[in-house]
């Protein structure tokens, strides 16, 4: 094959009376040349293309739109209508001016085959049709990839595939193809990344990183990647890290491999999800001493001397917050039950056990293989590789909800014992695993202990994330449960049932064991409080009536909270916040809590598949009364930025052996004291 063999179609969305350069370059080369415009005049022109096998060539200019979040809905619907079409012949190309990276990416994801910078050289123009030929390779290979399940298999003979199961099949693809992750870099991006934010905005986010009402749901893609920078940067400065070097600008190429790692389509399990769970981890350890706060006005905490935090090692730290970050990259916004039930080939290649932490944690370690983190991935190089991996992979498995009633006993009996054991010993090893284990179970489900109005619209992007599985379920003729299918749950239901049955026990537990954490029980406690006051106000007798959105406002709330701003939680000393004089907020979020929630009866659910299982079973549970909860002032929320981030996929699945999701021995763990890192 040759360009002479191929036509070209130059797609734009609407008519421009400027004729583009890259006509006069292409129309020597190719059979021929075409420019479509508008939009309409270019679905009818491929719709003409179904009964021809001449390969071509789709060059859609993103430039005949201004906004960048069209000229991709652009892009994408005309990927989608080649797929539905079947037009096999058909290679669609991006075509714009902006040179970004993450732009790049977004649109390989989205079903481009290539994207081309303007102006078109003719070094490029002569190269491009062998996009044919590779486009053909990765949709073959995508196919028998589909084959390996027989349900997927099976639906594709049951009727024409919908919106859900294309959007899902892209990100399975993804998931396969070797070339689809960051793995090479011709510049570095830090420059550009620290530039778009003036050292204003760098210090607020210094400050916000360290406050409980923190929500990333309110910060834009590059203040995003900025707290991470922040977050790393310091620790990373750590001296007793040995002659571990990383300079800003390759840690700036991390944070935005790994951002690129997750798919921004997916409603909550995206790079937001990733930085929230980041820096709850970052103000645990605050807060419990390990880690001075990077807000010169706060108060460092004094660590005591039987503090749990005692156990963790500056190279633990660097784990715990790596393992934070990485936890879910990549993941396809479906559950583990949806990846076994499916027969999809991730379940099939890790044994139908933790499926996706498993594939999180080994896409995670691509990542770090690359540079600048080589010297820790380097067993040769780096005598505690070995540790530094079995805590990163063991914090990661323990987010498996499937899971966590292993690790609620594991973290109750662990617990009894911290202190009883010499620092490298096996039980000092495993009770520090234990430890970096609950710490991110915490974190992963931190949202239902937020401040009400920012819980709140992390419930809502869980249940549109939930209610897109079910969707998809629908399409491939699989059980729907009720959880997953929209009107059938009310929100509020939703959140009570998983506050009392799953988060609260957990955040119990940890606040009896790190006491700095109980702040977080008080604050489940009033979220209960605000749930059931919506319940109470939306009597749900057809079981379809709903709660109303956070961008919308809370008439059904107390009208004097309506227009309150919503308290800075901090981790400033109570004595020296004058803007507070609640005793009961102050003890609250510093740990000085009086009588918790008492437990209810029977043990909880451990897993999130089990509400499923509560709704059709419902069980009497006794009454409760929240006691000693924070009073937590409503704010008006915003919507959530759109994130134009890119979502590559990661790397091949070849040659890794997933460990065992149960917590295993310390052995071979890096041992030495314990340093606060500043």
């Amino acid at each position: 094959m040759n360009p002479s063999e191929c036509n070209v179609i130059l797609a734009r969305h609407q008519h421009l009376p400027v004729r583009d350069p890259a006509v006069d370059i292409l129309d020597p080369l190719f059979k021929q040349v075409t420019t479509a415009e508008p939009a309409s005049e270019v679905l009818q022109l491929l719709t003409t293309l179904q009964q021809s096998n001449i390969p071509t060539l789709l060059l859609v200019d993103l430039d005949s739109l201004q906004d960048r979040s069209q000229s991709l809905d652009f892009l994408c619907s005309l990927i989608k209508h080649i797929e539905k079409a079947k037009l096999k012949s058909v290679v669609p190309i991006a075509y714009s001016s902006d040179d970004s990276f993450s732009i790049m990416l977004e649109c390989l994801h989205l079903g481009s085959a290539d994207y081309i910078v303007k102006p078109l050289e003719l070094s490029v123009a002569k190269t491009m049709f062998l996009n044919v030929t590779r486009y053909r390779f990765q949709r073959l290979k995508a196919n028998d990839l589909c084959k390996a399940s027989p349900l997927l298999r099976q639906s594709q003979n049951l009727s024409p595939p919908g919106e859900a199961w294309v959007h899902f099949q892209n990100r399975l693809k993804a998931v396969f193809m070797e070339d689809a992750g960051p793995r090479e870099r011709h510049a570095s991006r830090g420059t550009d990344l620290s530039s778009n934010l003036s050292e204003e905005r760098i210090a607020e986010l210094k400050s916000f990183l360290c406050k409980w009402e923190f929500s990333s749901l309110d910060l834009e893609p590059s203040e995003l990647t900025q707290c991470v920078f922040l977050i790393f940067d310091q620790v990373l400065s750590c001296h007793d890290l040995g002659d571990l070097t990383v300079s800003k600008e390759s840690l700036y190429d991390f944070v935005s491999d790994v951002c690129a790692s997750y798919h921004n389509t997916n409603p909550y399990h995206n790079f937001h999800h990733a930085v929230d769970v980041l820096q709850t981890v970052y103000f645990f350890l605050c807060k419990m001493g390990t880690v001075t706060p990077l807000d010169k006005a706060v108060e460092a905490n004094t660590m005591p001397l039987r503090s749990p935090g005692r156990l963790l090692q500056p190279m633990d730290v660097l784990a715990l917050l790596m393992a934070s970050i990485g936890h879910d990259v990549g993941h396809p916004g479906v559950n583990n039950m949806f990846m076994v039930n499916s027969g999809a080939p991730l379940a099939i290649l890790y044994n139908d056990r933790s499926v996706l932490e498993s594939f999180h944690s080994m896409t995670f370690f691509h990542l770090l293989y690359e540079r600048p983190f080589c010297e820790l991935t380097d067993p040769k190089v780096n005598p505690e590789y070995a540790g530094f991996r079995k805590s990163i992979v063991h914090t990661i498995l323990a987010t498996d909800m499937g899971m966590h009633k292993e690790y609620m006993e594991q973290i109750r009996e662990r617990s009894k014992h911290f202190f009883e054991h010499e620092p490298g010993s096996p039980d000092h090893e495993l009770n520090r695993l234990t430890l970096c284990a609950g710490l991110i179970k915490c974190a992963d489900l931190c949202n239902c202990a937020r401040p009400f109005p920012i819980a709140r619209r992390w419930a809502e992007c869980l249940r549109e994330e939930f209610f897109k599985q079910g969707d998809l379920e629908r399409e491939l003729g699989m059980p729907v449960f009720p959880i997953n299918e929209r009107g059938k749950i009310p929100l509020e239901d939703f959140q009570l049932g998983f506050i009392k049955n799953v988060a609260l026990e957990l955040f119990e537990l940890l606040g009896s064991i790190i006491p700095e954490m109980q702040f977080c029980v008080s604050m489940m406690n009033e979220n209960i409080r605000r749930w059931e006051e919506i319940k109470g106000h939306n009597p749900h007798d057809s079981g379809v009536a709903d709660v109303p959105s956070a961008e919308e406002n809370d008439d059904d709330l107390s009208g004097a909270e309506k227009k309150e701003e919503i308290r800075p939680y901090d981790l400033t000393h109570p004595e020296e916040d004058e803007r507070h004089d609640n005793k009961r907020d102050n003890d609250a979020i510093n740990g000085n809590t009086g009588k918790q929630l008492p437990q209810e009866n029977g043990s909880p659910g451990n897993e999130i598949e089990h509400l499923q299982e509560n709704h059709r079973q419902p069980q009497q549970k006794q009454q409760q009364e929240p006691s000693s909860s924070p009073q937590v002032p409503h704010y008006t929320s915003h919507p959530a930025p759109r994130l134009s981030l890119s979502e590559p996929s990661p790397p091949m699945l070849a040659g890794y052996d997933p460990p065992t999701a149960n917590p295993s021995s310390g052995q071979g763990l890096a041992t030495g004291c314990h340093c606060i890192i500043q």
